[in-house]
């Protein structure tokens, strides 16, 4: 049988809280039910709110917030993105950072993944081609992102031939 993930016991501890919380609350025997409702489902949210954090791999190096771009946490080591085209280094790049990325940011950190420097329009052009033809890769007001954060997001009209 397979291991389950980590986020899953986090989760089951959040339930767990959460019906201690009301057991606590429905009985009449307690002197201080309200008081330990209010501990005890402070802790089920707490869990709940740390089961996702893990799920989503958003507290990285035990912190709560996400790394900042381009520092030592980064996540992007010398050989990140070897062997990558630059549409799929663009898209690993995007999930590793989960935020917005300029052109620019992506160029430098590709270069500092492994990849060769490309010129600012190369670099554009492919990624645009790329929004186009698969669509996995929009541009949102000169920032690059990943089409699954945004899926709302309707493509821009083609021009009338």
């Amino acid at each position: 049988m397979a291991r389950p993930p980590r986020w899953q016991a986090t989760l089951d501890a959040s339930v767990e809280e959460a019906c201690l919380a009301v057991r606590l609350y429905n009985d009449p025997a307690e002197s201080r039910s309200f008081e330990g409702f209010v501990i005890h489902m402070h802790l089920a949210w707490l869990y709940l709110l740390h089961a996702e954090f893990i799920r989503e791999r958003i507290a990285r190096g035990g912190g709560t917030a996400p790394a900042p771009a381009g520092g030592p946490g980064s996540g992007i080591k010398h050989d990140s993105f070897l062997k990558m085209s630059i549409p799929d280094a663009t898209k690993k790049l995007l999930d590793m950072k989960r935020v917005k990325q300029s052109t620019q940011e992506v160029m430098d950190a590709l270069e500092q993944g492994g990849l060769p420097r490309s010129k600012y329009n190369t670099v554009y052009s492919i990624l645009s081609r790329r929004e186009k033809q698969i669509g996995d890769i929009i541009n949102m007001k000169g920032d690059w992102a990943l089409a699954e954060w945004y899926p709302n997001h309707r493509p821009k009209a083609k021009a009338p031939a």
